[in-house]
């Protein structure tokens, strides 16, 4: 009978073992500034021209200095930035305010340019 319990118990352990394996949290991807450039097709300082303020949808951007790739200054180009939201979610007060220049990590897709995943930095107030 002590040994039909321990069966059960160990198949049970096994069984909850691997179920669990699989289920892993997400590994978000933050990458330094070295490993951003060295991602990405395209780097350059942009103003976003629409959408800055959005939740979501693409953000349309004008090209004000390449530091690499093949877009040229002046040029326009869409890039959506998922779910990213430029609010303020840290300290108290209104006395802040969000540039609309901000640079941006690219790589090329399919359907078009798109962030390396955290290849977005924006200036407040003039500071990035």
């Amino acid at each position: 009978m002590m040994c039909c319990r321990g069966l059960a118990r160990a198949l049970t352990v096994a069984i909850i073992l691997l179920i669990a394996l699989p289920c892993r949290a997400a590994n978000l991807s933050h990458h330094d500034l070295s490993s951003l450039a060295y991602l990405a097709d395209a780097v350059v300082r942009a103003r976003v021209t629409s959408g800055l303020h959005e939740r979501m949808g693409v953000r349309t951007h004008e090209v004000l200095e390449v530091y690499a790739g093949p877009l040229a200054v002046g040029e326009v180009f869409e890039a959506p930035w998922g779910s990213l939201v430029l609010e303020r979610l840290w300290g108290a007060g209104d006395d802040w305010h969000v540039d609309d220049e901000v640079v941006v990590f690219l790589v090329r897709d399919a359907s078009g340019p798109r962030l390396v995943p955290s290849g977005l930095r924006v200036f407040v107030d003039g500071r990035a």
